[in-house]
This record gives C-alpha cells, sequence and structure tokens, in this order.
C-alpha cells in the first residue's frame, strides 16, 4: 500500500509542470515502478554489507513497434526512450524498504521493450554508460579499478550489469515482472594467506600485483538468450597494490593448526600472467621481530586448467583463489590454485548453489488501490 502510494507520488509529480488546461490521464496501472525484494519475495532486500552492498542501481528502457515474421524473428522499429541512466536508489521509509527513481515510466501497448541496468557496488555514481537497444549492448566506457586496503576492500569493489531481454505487451495493463539477472563484469582474486607456526604471528605486507590493466570498457550483449561479455580498449597499467600490513595470528594452542586471513582484489578481466610480491616477518609473544623475507610469484591460472584449454585470462564472474602457505621451519613457501569456482555468494542463503552468482532484482509494474 505504501508502495502505490509514493508511486501515485511520483506520477503526480511528474504531471506537476502541466498547466490547468490540460487534461492528462495517466493510470497508476501503467507505471513502471521498482520491486524492493531480491528473488524471494517474502524477504525485503538486505542493506548488504561491504563488498557486496547494493544500494542503487542505473536503468535504461527503451520501446518500439514490432512484426513477428513466420519463424518467430522479431523486427524492431525506431525504439523511443524510456529510461537513460536513471538513477534508482533503495530508500527506506517508515520502515518500508522500496526504490526511489529519478523519472517515471510508463508501460504502452503492443510495444517490444528492451531495458538494461548497471551497478556499480556500493558506490552511488553514473558511470559513462550507453544502451543500444537496436543491437541489444550495454557499454561501460572508461571503467577504473582502484587498488585495495583492509578498511576499504576497494574503492569500487564490484562492477554489476544486466539486460532483461524482450518484453512484448499487448496491454498497457496486466504486465509481469521485468527481472534483472545482474552479473559480475569482474574477476575476483583472492589470496589466502596461511600461518602455520605454533608460537609466532605472521605479518604480510606490500602485497603488489604487477602491471595489472586497471582501465578499460566493459560491453554486455543479449545475443539470442545469451549473454556475451567482452572487455576492451584495456589501459592504464601499473601495479595493483594491497597497501596495509595484514597481522596473522598464530593458532591458539589445542586449535586448528594454522590460521588464515583473505585478501581480496577486483581485476578487470585480462591475462593472469602477473606477477605477485610481498614481505613477511614473524613476531612472537615478546614482541620480538624475525625472519624478513621477501617473496615473488606468478598468479597464472593455467596449472588450473582443463585438458586442451590454453586460455589463461581472468574470466568476469569467476573466483579466483591463490594458497599461500608459509611453513615455521625453513619459512619454505608453496602456491597453489584452488580451482576455478563460479563467483558464489548465497544472499538470500536458499541453501542451492545454481545462479547463486547472480543478484536478481525485479523491475515490476504497480497496481492502482
Amino acid at each position: 500500500m505504501k508502495k502505490n502510494l509514493w508511486m501515485l507520488g511520483m506520477a503526480v509529480a511528474a504531471l506537476a509542470s502541466c498547466t490547468e488546461s490540460e487534461v492528462v490521464d495517466v493510470p497508476e496501472s501503467r507505471v513502471i515502478g521498482f520491486d524492493p525484494f531480491v528473488e524471494k519475495h517474502t524477504r525485503a532486500v538486505q542493506n548488504i554489507s561491504t563488498v557486496d552492498q547494493i544500494n542503487y542501481f542505473n536503468v535504461f528502457g527503451y520501446h518500439a513497434d514490432f512484426t513477428t515474421e513466420d519463424d518467430g524473428t522479431i523486427t524492431p522499429g525506431t525504439f523511443e526512450e524510456e529510461f537513460r541512466n536513471t538513477y534508482v536508489k533503495l530508500t527506506t521509509a517508515n520502515e518500508s524498504s522500496y526504490w526511489l527513481n529519478e523519472q517515471a515510466g510508463y508501460w504502452e501497448a503492443n510495444q517490444l521493450f528492451r531495458f538494461a541496468a548497471y551497478t556499480n557496488g556500493s558506490n552511488e555514481e553514473k558511470l559513462t554508460a550507453t544502451y543500444n537497444p537496436s543491437e541489444d549492448i550495454l557499454k561501460i566506457t572508461g571503467y577504473e579499478v582502484t587498488d585495495a586496503s583492509v578498511d576499504n576492500p576497494a574503492e569500487k569493489p564490484d562492477l554489476l550489469a544486466a539486460i532483461s531481454g524482450d518484453r512484448k505487451t499487448t496491454s498497457v495493463t496486466g504486465n509481469t515482472d521485468v527481472v534483472f539477472n545482474f552479473r559480475h563484469m569482474l574477476a575476483k582474486v583472492t589470496l589466502v594467506l596461511y600461518n602455520n607456526s605454533t608460537n609466532m604471528d605472521l605479518h604480510y605486507h606490500t602485497l603488489s600485483v604487477a602491471e595489472v590493466y586497471k582501465k578499460g570498457d566493459c560491453n554486455m550483449r543479449y545475443n539470442e538468450g545469451n549473454i556475451v561479455t567482452t572487455w576492451n580498449s584495456l589501459s592504464e597499467s601499473s601495479a595493483f597494490s594491497y597497501g596495509t600490513e595484514i597481522i596473522v595470528p598464530h593458532p591458539t594452542v589445542g586449535s586448528a593448526t594454522h590460521t588464515t586471513h583473505e585478501v581480496d582484489f577486483y581485476m578487470i578481466p585480462q591475462s593472469s600472467d602477473k606477477t605477485l610480491t610481498f614481505s613477511t616477518h614473524q613476531v612472537d609473544a615478546n614482541g620480538n621481530v624475525a625472519y624478513d623475507k621477501n617473496y615473488t610469484t606468478n598468479l597464472s591460472i593455467s596449472s588450473a586448467l582443463k585438458s586442451g584449454e590454453t586460455d589463461i585470462t581472468w574470466q568476469a564472474g569467476h573466483h579466483y583463489r591463490y594458497i599461500i602457505n608459509l611453513g615455521e621451519t625453513g619459512h619454505t613457501i608453496s602456491f597453489n590454485v584452488s580451482g576455478i569456482n563460479g563467483w558464489v555468494t548465497d544472499i538470500n542463503e536458499s541453501g542451492g548453489t545454481d545462479n547463486s552468482d547472480y543478484i536478481t532484482l525485479n523491475l515490476t509494474e504497480t497496481t492502482s488501490n
């Protein structure tokens, strides 16, 4: 009810500039609204913390006349704009949550609608983005990632995007939800830092990945039911650093044989043939420092590829976990790529794994009272 009243208010505000002599009749049931739920309609949107937080997105929307051939091929006419990089923010008031958008949009009868959206993680900003509905391509130009730290895992921690696919209407009312299945456009690289010492804390510092491309153009295309993502025009190659010192304490007596700490980097998809360097030292219970060491290794995923595969590119939406295991005696170091896993975040705690790397937002039509 509160959402309906809010959407009605949006429609009224949009019409406030009309003169007294104008008669405008836009039924509320035509309004394209934003559902404040993530996938499960029994739970409100979670204010997801840290790097997985989503509290806004920007949407594009167009519609056109269309013809359908005998073989089912759809030929659209000239597209008209409904939304263009329109800011939509998750807003909470009076114990209710709703998506507050900059402008209202309305369904049209007998039209082909196409929608696209993106969100830059927790950052409330509009990117340089365009959407071509004729080719069904969303393009984000000049996207740039930044270095990471403990307090702020990354200034721009994640880039998500989605294209809805074709929506054909027969009426201005009765239209079902338009679902956005957001996909990760970046690759996630995690360093799992081990401490196997029985009595000394292990300090990691100056972790740095050399010659990383930090800027590029992202393209998402909807192609006959398949989403295709590509990156090009990569530039701004420099070291990607995790500048804050990390302390991995030694295991408590009688507990596990090791302790770990994870460090995350979000990378533009590119070759994994990168050099990782870092330094360590150990500190005992009395504060004595020992075993200052420097290390270097290569992050190539070649050893984890399936038979016959040769592409060592970090892929968008994949989570690559590297193990750094420092032993107590001789300070021996070994590296392993712990598989190439799909990027899974079970936000709704459904217990499933299928499509759990998608974050679903529903674009819905409101109904009148």
